[in-house]
């Protein structure tokens, strides 16, 4: 799409944006209803395509309880006077697809979810097709090479509820200890493997090419296998920030531990897949700047396959880290191809560009200084950088009506941006003030 079909199109979403929101605004104080929910819902997903990050944490934090109002978490019999077959499984589908945006705007901005996993009964959808509802069945036909849309959003819901006790439990603010962490990795991670292992054959990245898919499945296919290396790498990624802090602190006694060297490797494993997904995608032209899911899961893989090569620096030898150092560079350079200078992939670009400069100087000390790295380097965002803030960086504060806005801060070039970085990470604790990568 060319720059003036994209500016049409972005301005008639905001035409339809400011005009639900107008009609939304005139039934505040009136009944509640879960249409009214599914138009707010829509609006945060929207605004997040907008790389208006800020705005919609603050609509879904209204969302979100209005729909513990409607009681959207709790289970609701058949036989209840006002349920039916398909208000049943709207009222799921709104509350599933609620809980997976809490998930990611938690992990996005390192701050407490909204629904606790405590409070919830609610099933999940039947999967069925709205026709197949809307018909009178509540499951998916039997046959076996059955095709429903609605199998990849159920399987979706399902990683995100044990993405969900990932959370809670590996990036609790309690201090864990590394036995602790090491297991508990290997629980989720069985978990997760479990739960990909239930996939429908379609929706596997180990489909014979000779099976034809539309576009929504194969869509379909990619947000679930690249959520799914997403979810390994936050669940071993804790255990790579443990053995960054151990180099930093100089105890070599605790490097050759086995149980954090396989967790390392765990994590970079992921990361790889990612970045090789999004090339893919690329490549296939099936990559756009609306997906925020998708870019943000990028730049996280990215990010550890940059802190790697930081972690081993030139002692390993290029062997241990060249590839993964590339991959990142390759990711990197992708986002940036389709990142406006005021959008979220932006900033991540911006972030990556400072991890790159620095993995540059770690594993190739006799280039000089950092600020000369940056300088012969041929830079693969719209340029170099230096963060001060790394939350002015990623989640500049906006207005309500400033739908495009955006404010960066920068510090003067030549500061070591390393320890910045690495304290925005989660180690012991996460849910505080910090921002997970």
């Amino acid at each position: 799409m060319g720059t003036c079909g994209a500016a049409q199109l972005t301005r008639i979403t905001v035409r339809y944006f400011l005009a639900a929101e107008y009609h939304l605004s005139k039934n505040r104080g009136g009944a509640l209803s879960i249409i009214t929910l599914q138009a707010r819902l829509c609006q945060c997903f929207w605004l997040l395509s907008r790389s208006r990050v800020n705005h919609c944490w603050e609509l879904f934090g209204t969302t979100a309880r209005l729909a513990l109002v409607l009681g959207l978490h709790r289970k609701q019999r058949a036989s209840h006077p006002a349920a039916s077959r398909l208000g049943l499984d709207c009222r799921r589908r709104t509350f599933w697809s609620a809980y997976c945006l809490d998930n990611h705007l938690s992990i996005t901005f390192g701050r407490p979810k909204v629904f606790h996993d405590d409070d919830i009964d609610q099933e999940l959808p039947s999967g069925a097709d709205d026709e197949d509802l809307i018909a009178g069945y509540q499951t998916p036909q039997p046959e076996a090479h059955h095709y429903s849309i609605m199998l990849a959003p159920v399987a979706y819901y399902k990683l995100h509820h044990i993405v969900s006790l990932i959370l809670r439990d590996l990036y609790s603010i309690r201090p864990l200890s590394i036995q602790t962490q090491c297991s508990l990795a290997m629980q989720y991670s069985k978990m997760v493997q479990e739960w990909r292992g239930t996939l429908p054959s379609f929706l596997s990245l180990n489909t014979p090419e000779s099976i034809p898919l539309i576009a929504i499945f194969q869509r379909q296919r990619d947000v679930l296998n690249i959520s799914y290396w997403h979810a390994l790498i936050i669940i071993y990624r804790p255990l790579l920030l443990r053995k960054f802090a151990l180099v930093q602190r100089g105890r070599d006694d605790t490097l050759t531990d086995l149980d954090i060297e396989s967790s390392v490797n765990e994590c970079l494993v992921p990361a790889l897949r990612v970045t090789e997904k999004v090339e893919e995608m690329f490549k296939s032209r099936m990559m756009f700047r609306s997906f925020w899911g998708t870019c943000y899961y990028g730049f996280t893989a990215a990010v550890v396959l940059y802190v790697y090569p930081i972690l081993v620096g030139p002692v390993a030898g290029p062997d241990a880290y060249q590839t993964y150092l590339d991959a990142a560079a390759r990711c990197q350079e992708k986002l940036a191809s389709i990142a406006p200078s005021d959008s979220l992939v932006a900033r991540y670009c911006l972030v990556l560009e400072e991890l790159r400069c620095e993995a540059m100087f770690r594993t190739h000390p006799d280039t000089g200084s950092l600020q000369q790295v940056a300088q012969d380097l041929t830079p693969i965002s719209s340029e170099t950088m230096f963060v001060e803030n790394m939350n002015a960086i990623l989640y500049a504060p906006v207005g309500y009506q400033d739908v495009y806005g955006s404010a960066i801060e920068l510090q003067p070039a030549g500061q070591d941006v390393l320890s910045d970085v690495i304290s925005y990470w989660p180690q012991d604790r996460s849910f505080g003030n910090h921002v997970q990568m």
